[in-house]
């Protein structure tokens, strides 16, 4: 494959994306619609200077998407079939959404829009909008059957339950999917995606045990395996009650997990993850490191951006937004 070819258009699109921290020159401004002119500026956009934000999000994911499905252009055999089933990450994040929807009770109207993996033909119609008839409508697919045995559980556990589900579906097909590669061309993204596999492990585990009060033997069943972290070691941790699995935690470098409250896991794991990223995209060569660094920087790019965007619409002090953003806070950084 010609990894040339295909690195030079990726640091032509981080270039425009990644590297000019668009969320933090938008962060910046004092006003929203100064915010919306960078992120039109910035991307080639045509945002209307008081969009919505749903409208913003929709407009930005598909940008992103459409840049990344491009690069299949550039990819062949192997490596092709691989990074499309990295972007099989984006139906698993539509099928989450239309999950929420429903548990959440929110209005479905616009849904479909927001889809770019999953068919849109998959979710029920507003007079059948539950979980089971969603998951009727995934038969056919890899997803149904792990899915339907949480369908009677209370909303919150289910929507948890069939979100490890599809995190562990999506994960062990990666794992598999190595083996059919060579070393050198996935060596530099194999790091990252088993980075990113122990974050989520620790993620759920941390959930599990604080929120879900899940029982080990059940948890257990959702490890993720192809982290750093080995499934005899995940094992043990999992088996172990909460107050002596922090506690072991606490001894690693991952302690920073278990500060504050569990809700700001996610933001955490977000940071942690853009560094990553970007410490492989910067090492990485003749592989495909740079490739999957992109695609999951495109994904925290879009979240930072709405996040600012939100954040500024409820008022939010530009200190307050910068504490929910991805990118990893820099020595002497000081906002308002």
């Amino acid at each position: 494959m010609n990894y040339a070819a295909l690195n030079t258009k990726i640091s032509a699109i981080y270039a425009k994306t990644i590297k000019t921290d668009i969320a933090l020159e938008m962060l910046e401004k004092s006003k929203r619609t100064e915010a919306i002119d960078v992120l039109n500026t910035r991307l080639g956009l045509t945002l209307d200077k008081n969009a919505e934000l749903y409208d913003v999000n929709l407009v930005l994911e598909s940008a992103f998407f459409n840049k990344l499905k491009s690069l299949l252009h550039y990819m062949s055999g192997a490596d092709r079939k691989f990074y499309e089933l990295i972007l099989e990450r984006y139906t698993i994040r539509d099928i989450k959404r239309v999950l929420r929807t429903i548990v959440h009770a929110h209005d479905p109207e616009g849904l479909k829009e927001t889809l770019l993996g999953l068919d849109p033909d998959k979710v029920p119609t507003k007079d059948e909008f539950t979980v089971e008839a969603f998951i009727k409508k995934l038969q056919g697919t890899v997803y149904a059957r792990p899915l339907i045995v949480y369908k009677d559980m209370g909303q919150d556990e289910m929507l948890f339950y069939m979100e490890m589900t599809l995190d562990k579906i999506y994960y062990d097909s990666l794992h598999r999917a190595f083996d059919d590669l060579s070393t050198k061309s996935v060596r530099y993204a194999k790091d990252l995606i088993e980075q990113h596999i122990d974050l989520l492990n620790l993620k759920y585990m941390i959930r599990a045990k604080r929120t879900y009060h899940v029982i080990p033997e059940a948890l257990i069943n959702f490890l993720l395996e192809g982290g750093t972290l080995s499934y005899k070691k995940l094992k043990a941790m999992a088996l172990l009650d909460q107050e002596t699995f922090e506690e072991k935690l606490k001894q690693s470098r991952h302690a920073h997990l278990l500060e504050g409250r569990v809700e700001n896991i996610d933001i955490k794991l977000a940071r942690e993850l853009y560094a990553n990223c970007q410490t492989v995209y910067g090492k990485s060569g003749f592989d495909m490191g740079k490739l999957i660094s992109l695609t999951l920087l495109f994904e925290l790019t879009a979240r930072d951006i709405s996040t600012v965007l939100q954040g500024q619409s409820l008022g939010f002090f530009s200190g307050r937004i910068r504490e929910l953003i991805a990118i990893p806070i820099k020595e002497g950084e000081v906002w308002q």
